[in-house]
């Protein structure tokens, strides 16, 4: 008798990883909040970029108009551009709050640790008192 010995990936068998631990209740509270401020920011930043140029725009146009007595293309070039920084001061604003966002929650998660169940009774009293 020829024995072959057969490797996982000859047979094409995929390791299972590891089942995630589910949440706690208040971990689950926290990731759901997380989320919903998420969302949040989303619709507050899409909301200002859909409203914020136009009327930046037509703000500068009328300005242009009654105060500069300034009219025709050189009125619109002077409003467009006043609505294209008006779009990129918003895009800067988003992606502030979203760096901001993420560096709080990645500080947040490095003082967490991950298996509370497993660290000594005196050190997770001493971490609540903190």
């Amino acid at each position: 008798m020829v024995s072959e010995v057969v490797s996982k990936e000859a047979l094409n068998v995929q390791q299972e990883e590891p089942a995630e631990e589910p949440l706690s209740p208040e971990e689950e509270r926290q990731r759901n909040r997380d989320t919903s401020v998420a969302l949040l920011t989303l619709f507050f930043f899409s909301v200002l970029m859909f409203t914020l140029p136009f009327g930046v725009f037509y703000g500068m146009r009328d300005l242009l108009e009654t105060r500069f007595h300034i009219e025709g293309f050189e009125n619109t070039c002077w409003s467009v551009l006043a609505a294209v920084i008006t779009v990129n001061t918003i895009i800067i604003a988003f992606v502030y709050v979203a760096y901001r966002d993420t560096t709080k929650e990645i500080s947040r998660l490095a003082t967490v640790p991950k298996d509370k169940k497993k660290m000594p009774k005196e050190r997770r009293e001493d971490k609540k008192r903190k």
